[in-house]
C-alpha cells in the first residue's frame, strides 16, 4: 500500500496581531487592527514565516521586521534542520500562487532535494486554514518554563522567534495532550515517523523573494478601528494594546459583579494526587520548588506564568472553549491511592461516568501480582491506565468509585503486557506520561 505524502505548507505574512513598537519592542494586539491604524501608535508590520504538518497542529514560525525579511531557503533549512515536529524534509511543499510568484525559484531550489512545490488549488481550504491558525497562535506566544528570558545581544524579534522554537518543541514533547480522538491518533502516527535529513545544502541568506501588499490581506475585511491604550501584561510580560481607553479598564477592574472562575489548581491538585511520580520531580521540571508548588495548591500563592505553562502542558490540562474552563485531557497512566482523589478524576475526565471501565486481565496468562489494571474509557477521549495496587483498601472500593464499571474483562496477553509496560515505563518517566499513554493507545482501539 502506498505511503501518504508527507506534505508541510509554507506561508509568509504579516502578523494579524504582533505589531513592532520602537520603544516597547513586540506588542501584542487583543483584536486586529490596519497596517495604516497601527501607525497612528507608531507600530510598524512584522513579518511572520511559518511551515505547517498539513492536517495537524504541528507548526514551526520565525518573525523578522517588514523592513528586513530573511530568505526563504533560509528558513526552510532552519526549520528542516531544527523543528522536531516537522520530522526533517517533507515530499511535497505547497505555497499560495502569491507566494510562489514572489519566490520564482524556489521549485528549482528544492528539487535537489526530492521536494516537489505544489500551488495551493483555488477551493483549497487547508493551507488558508493552517495560516489562520498560526496568526492565532502568535498571539500568545510567550516564555516557557525551559526559555531564557531576553538576552542583551537579542533583537526583540530574535526573542520571539526564540520562544517560538521553545514553544514548538514543548508541543511535540506532549502533543496529543490538548487533542483527544482521532486527531491525537493522527498526532502520534505522523511523529513516529523517521526525521529525513537536509540531503543537500539550503542555506541562502540572499534575499529570494519580494514583499507585496499581498502579506497583508487579511487586513482588508477589518473596520476602521477605535481607540487603544497600551498595557503591560503581568502574566506574559508583553505589552499589549487594548481596545477602548485607560479609563474603560480601570472602571472594569473596579467592578466587583465581575467574578473570574480559575479552576486550575484544583485540577493540578487532582492530578498529582493520582500521580504515578513524586510531586518534588515535578516542581524540579517546571523550576520551581516542592514549596512554592504546595503553596500554589493551597492558593497561598501563585506560580510564575512560565512555570504554570509548563506544568499544565506536563499534566494535560487544557482550555476547554464553550465555558472557558480548564479541563483534564489525557491520556494518563495513574496510580489509585485516595478514594475522593480518584473519584473526582474519574468524574471529571470522563464528564460525571460518561465513559466504560473495567479491569484488563491477559487471557491463558498469569496476571501481575503486584497491581491490577484498569482501562478507563470515556466516549470523547482517549483510554487512561489506573495501576491499583493489589490488596489495599482501596482496590476493593474501585466499583463503587468508577461509575459504570464492567467488572473484568479478558484481553489477548500481548495487549496484556503492553499495558503493564507502558506503566512501568511511566513509573521510570513520570513527566512523560501522556506521551507514553499516547503511544500505547495509539497501537489499540478500545471502542465497542
Amino acid at each position: 500500500m502506498q505511503k501518504e505524502p508527507r506534505i508541510h505548507h509554507l506561508y509568509v505574512a504579516t502578523a494579524k496581531y504582533l505589531f513592532a513598537h520602537p520603544k516597547h519592542g513586540i506588542v501584542k494586539l487583543l483584536d486586529p487592527m490596519t497596517v495604516s491604524d497601527a501607525k497612528r501608535y507608531q507600530l510598524s508590520p512584522i513579518l511572520l514565516y511559518g511551515l505547517t504538518v498539513a492536517g495537524l497542529p504541528i507548526r514551526w514560525m520565525t518573525f523578522a521586521p517588514i523592513d528586513a525579511p530573511i530568505a526563504i531557503k533560509g528558513f526552510l533549512a532552519n526549520a528542516w534542520e531544527h523543528a522536531k515536529g516537522l520530522r526533517g524534509l517533507p515530499d511535497i511543499v505547497r505555497v499560495n500562487k502569491y507566494l510562489h510568484e514572489a519566490c520564482p525559484l524556489l521549485a528549482e531550489a528544492l528539487q535537489p532535494l526530492g521536494v516537489e512545490l505544489q500551488v495551493t488549488a483555488p477551493n483549497d481550504r487547508s493551507h488558508p486554514g493552517s495560516l489562520r491558525s498560526a496568526q492565532e497562535s502568535a498571539q500568545y506566544i510567550s516564555m516557557t518554563a525551559s526559555s531564557a528570558p531576553p538576552q542583551p545581544q537579542e533583537t526583540p524579534f530574535d526573542t520571539l522567534s526564540r520562544y517560538a522554537k521553545d514553544d514548538h518543541l514543548l508541543n511535540v514533547r506532549i502533543a496529543p495532550s490538548y487533542h483527544s480522538g482521532k486527531e491525537a491518533f493522527k498526532i502520534m502516527q505522523w511523529l513516529q515517523q523517521p526525521i529525513h535529513p537536509l540531503s543537500a545544502p539550503l542555506n541562502d541568506t540572499e534575499l529570494d523573494w519580494q514583499t507585496g501588499d499581498w502579506l497583508s490581506s487579511w487586513e482588508k475585511s477589518l473596520p476602521e478601528s477605535g481607540p487603544r491604550y497600551f498595557k503591560r501584561d503581568s502574566i506574559d510580560n508583553f505589552m499589549w494594546l487594548m481596545n477602548g481607553t485607560n479609563a474603560d479598564y480601570i472602571e472594569l477592574s473596579d467592578d466587583d459583579e465581575y467574578e473570574h472562575s480559575d479552576n486550575t489548581a484544583e485540577l493540578i491538585k487532582m492530578l498529582l494526587a493520582n500521580w504515578p511520580g513524586k510531586m518534588v520531580d515535578i516542581a524540579k521540571l517546571c523550576s520551581i520548588t516542592l514549596k512554592e508548588l504546595n503553596w500554589y495548591l493551597g492558593s497561598a500563592a501563585t506560580l510564575p506564568p512560565a512555570s504554570l505553562f509548563q506544568l499544565k502542558r506536563i499534566l494535560g490540562i487544557g482550555i476547554e472553549l464553550e465555558y472557558l474552563l480548564q479541563t483534564i485531557n489525557g491520556p494518563y497512566v495513574l496510580m489509585a491511592n485516595k478514594p475522593k482523589a480518584l473519584e473526582d478524576f474519574y468524574n471529571e475526565y470522563t464528564n460525571g461516568g460518561n465513559a466504560s471501565a473495567f479491569e484488563i486481565i491477559p487471557d491463558n496468562a498469569h496476571a501481575d501480582p503486584s497491581y491490577r489494571y484498569m482501562l478507563i474509557c470515556p466516549y470523547s477521549k482517549l483510554p487512561s491506565l489506573l495501576m491499583v495496587p493489589r490488596g489495599s483498601s482501596i482496590a476493593d472500593r474501585i466499583p463503587d468509585l468508577l461509575f459504570n464499571y464492567e467488572g473484568v474483562r479478558r484481553v489477548g496477553a500481548k495487549l496484556y503486557r503492553e499495558a503493564v509496560s507502558t506503566c512501568a515505563a511511566v513509573a521510570v518517566n513520570p513527566t512523560n506520561n501522556i506521551a507514553i499513554m499516547s503511544e500505547f493507545t495509539s497501537r489499540y482501539s478500545f471502542e465497542e
